[in-house]
């Protein structure tokens, strides 16, 4: 009888043991990084050529062309040439942050 109660005991125990070691190391969720994580508008105003530069890609003079991207060097490497000013981009719709802005 006594054996069993002994038997038992150290059962329960290790059971114990074991509840305790799985609660300390269960890994918990945590939260989710941002998809777009370290992505930063470049400025909060629209930037333009100058004519310098619309002279260097052929680009008339008279043209209004908006720059929406520059490599590490400095050298433009996404524009858009505008027709209207409804058409000139703000840098915070280039990252929109519902659903119904993307297209």
């Amino acid at each position: 009888m006594k054996k069993n109660n002994i038997i038992i005991l150290g059962a329960v125990i290790c059971l114990i043991i074991v509840f305790i070691l799985l609660y300390f190391f269960w890994d918990k969720p945590q939260a989710q990084a941002p998809l777009l994580n370290g992505v930063q508008p470049q400025s909060s105003a629209p930037v333009f050529m100058t004519a310098e530069e619309k002279n260097s890609l052929f680009i008339p003079v008279d043209k209004e062309v908006q720059v929406l991207r520059r490599n590490a060097d400095g050298e433009i490497m996404t524009y858009k040439i505008i027709e209207s000013q409804n058409q000139v981009i703000n840098s915070g719709s280039l990252f929109p942050s519902n659903s119904a802005e993307i297209k």
